[in-house]
C-alpha cells in the first residue's frame, strides 16, 4: 500500500503543486512532506501524515483547509461512490 506522501508526490507531477517556500517554483517533496505532516492536507476529511496508508477510496483531497486564501479542494464529487489509486507495488 502506498503512503500519503507517495501519492501527493504523483499527484504533484501531474498538478505542480505551487511552493510556499519558493515563489513561482514547484513544491518540493520536502514541502510535501512538511504539508502532511503539519496537517496542511486532509484527506476523506480527516488530516492524513505522510507516512500514513493511502485511503482505497477517495471522497475529497484538501490543501490548507484551515486557510480560507490558500485552500484548495482536489477532489470532491457526491456522485462519484469509488475512487481508487492503483497499488503498483
Amino acid at each position: 500500500m502506498k503512503t500519503a506522501l507517495q501519492v501527493m508526490m504523483e499527484i504533484n507531477k501531474v498538478c505542480q503543486f505551487s511552493s510556499n517556500e519558493k515563489k513561482g517554483e514547484k513544491a518540493s517533496n520536502s514541502e510535501l512532506r512538511r504539508w502532511l505532516d503539519q496537517s496542511s492536507v486532509e484527506v476523506n476529511y480527516q488530516p492524513i501524515k505522510a507516512n500514513d496508508p493511502w485511503p482505497p477510496v477517495i471522497k475529497s483531497i484538501v490543501l490548507f483547509p484551515k486557510s480560507a486564501k490558500k485552500r484548495c479542494t482536489l477532489w470532491w464529487d457526491d456522485t462519484i461512490t469509488l475512487i481508487q489509486v492503483k497499488d503498483t507495488e
